[in-house]
Parts: C-alpha cells; sequence; structure tokens
C-alpha cells in the first residue's frame, strides 16, 4: 500500500485509518510493517483481506470521523449504507 496510508500515533507506532462502510467512519487500526519498499509499504499483521484504508491525508483524519470513498471509473469502492445527518 502507499506509504501516504501509515500514520504514525504519539508513541510512535504505525496504524492506518480503516473506512467502515456500514458506518460511513474511519477508525484508526494499528498494524505492523512487514517491509519498507521504493513504491510503498507491506503490511505482516492489523488488517484482514478487503478491507479499506485511507491511502491520503492520514495526518488530517480523528477518530469516528465520517468520509466518503472516492469513486474512480473502473474501480469498485465500498457501498455506504449510512445515513448522513
Amino acid at each position: 500500500m502507499p506509504a501516504t496510508s501509515v500514520y504514525h500515533t504519539v508513541d510512535g507506532r504505525p496504524a492506518v485509518w480503516v473506512f467502515d462502510p456500514s458506518a460511513g467512519k474511519v477508525a484508526l487500526r494499528p498494524v505492523v510493517i512487514a517491509q519498507y519498499r521504493e513504491d510503498g509499504v507491506v503490511i505482516g499483521s492489523g488488517l484482514s483481506a478487503g478491507e479499506w484504508v485511507v491511502a491520503t491525508g492520514a495526518n488530517k483524519l480523528h477518530e469516528g470521523q465520517p468520509v466518503r470513498p472516492y469513486e474512480a471509473a473502473g474501480r469498485p469502492s465500498p457501498s455506504v449504507t449510512a445515513q448522513s445527518s
């Protein structure tokens, strides 16, 4: 995944913002970086297959913040089922 997805907590531990399509919000999830590469990072643990992660702007989010997934032509995005208030 892009290195811009990785957020470092106050104590310096890596985490990523995971999008919850049922709530339409993000939650911070600790991860283990298996490898830093020139083209991004490889996550060793902390995520499950199929989860959606914020790719950019990780340093601008906060826990429970509502977000909308970017929908690029020809690329799938998670369906948001939460009602906006």
